[in-house]
């Protein structure tokens, strides 16, 4: 029977009592002739209840898998919602349908194709967008490095941008700040409304944002903790990871990085001494 499934990227999940546990997962899930119908997935503790990939889907990345030895799924590189009857009408949209463009990741497909905060995805590839689920379908099947065109509604009228589409997986490799020549002990990520929401964050909030903060490392010596937002490092404004790279310190010479950081309304400068 198909679930509604989880909440994420992919909820096309078969959901299943058949009993899921660690030797089984990623096993077959069979029917009573005998078929393999999914791929064991997933499974909620203590509520016998267990997801698979339904087989088709399966089969349908096989070529990929067979060419890469990985999976390519499509990447845009925005944060969305759906388009509530409350938004449309505040917005001017004459239809409820759509997926809402809260935030464009910087240096990612959407931002080079033009993309801005709150536009609406109407179609994208000629596919109509009704809600934040099909877009995220749609891309992600969509072939990395395929030119697409993307119909968005912005100021009270319809427009097309034409985008490139990316791959998820360099996109995440990307997210986090790989470490610098010296460990600060501490991952930096760009904002999207998803860590906004984690952090307890202020709507509208942009740049930078501390995710993770190593047990006793510089960071944590320094004070700084998980939700921290960075304004500058080494008196220059930082708004993306390339920012944020350039201005670190390359000198071994060079002791110490400093921060001005916000948390809440308040704003204070850090040294942070990196661990050797």
């Amino acid at each position: 029977r198909e679930s509604p499934g989880k909440r994420g990227t992919f909820t096309d999940y078969i959901q299943t009592d058949a009993s899921v546990n660690p030797g089984n997962s990623g096993g077959p899930l069979l029917n009573l002739r005998g078929e393999v119908i999914g791929i064991n997935t997933a499974v909620i503790p203590n509520r016998q209840v267990a997801f698979a990939i339904p087989i088709n889907l399966a089969k349908s990345l096989l070529p990929d898998l067979q060419a890469r030895g990985r999976i390519a799924w499509g990447f845009l590189g925005v944060s969305i919602q759906d388009v509530t009857q409350e938004l449309a009408k505040a917005m001017g949209v004459p239809e409820v349908k759509g997926a809402l463009v809260n935030n464009v990741l910087a240096g990612q497909p959407a931002e080079a194709a033009g993309m801005k905060r709150g536009d609406i995805i109407l179609q994208f590839d000629g596919k109509a967008i009704p809600n934040v689920r099909s877009l995220q379908r749609t891309v992600s099947f969509t072939a990395v490095g395929k030119q697409v065109e993307v119909q968005i509604f912005r100021g009270g009228k319809l427009e097309t941008l034409t985008v490139k589409v990316g791959e998820a997986a360099t996109a995440e490799r990307r997210a986090v700040a790989p470490p610098a020549r010296r460990d600060l002990g501490m991952t930096v990520e760009e904002l999207d409304a998803e860590k906004v929401k984690k952090f307890k964050l202020r709507e509208g909030e942009e740049g930078l944002v501390i995710s993770d903060v190593a047990k006793g490392g510089a960071a944590s010596s320094a004070g700084i903790r998980a939700g921290d937002l960075i304004r500058e490092v080494n008196r220059r404004e930082v708004r993306s990871l390339e920012g944020y790279r350039s201005a670190l310190r390359r000198d071994e010479g060079e002791d110490v990085d400093l921060f001005l950081l916000q948390r809440g309304q308040n704003h204070f400068y850090v040294a942070v001494k990196p661990k050797t």
